[in-house]
């Protein structure tokens, strides 16, 4: 419980519960709580428009991230040292 003299300098910006408990039961109705799926999907999209790009994709862990930039400099590129890299860091 917070005291009444405490002096919030964030506070979140939440939608009321009965908000989110309409999309909590849409996620919990797809069966689909991980990566790619329908509300990753929305806000890869929403973010697309947004920022006025063809394409994004949301990672949520860091060696994901930096194997798909690896990944695509290698196909972009077509330097096989970048391949030869991957696969070490994929090895380990």
């Amino acid at each position: 419980m917070m005291k009444k003299d405490t002096i919030l300098v964030t506070s979140p910006l939440l939608p009321s519960l009965d908000e989110f408990d309409v999309l909590l039961h849409e996620i919990w109705d797809s069966k689909w709580v991980t990566n790619n799926g329908t509300f990753h999907q929305r806000l890869e999209a929403a973010l697309c428009e947004y920022l006025k790009v063809p394409f994004i994709s949301l990672l949520t862990i860091g060696i994901l991230a930096t194997a798909a930039i690896y990944l695509t400099v290698a196909r972009l590129t077509r330097m096989p040292e970048l391949r030869e890299a991957l696969d070490i860091i994929h090895r380990r």
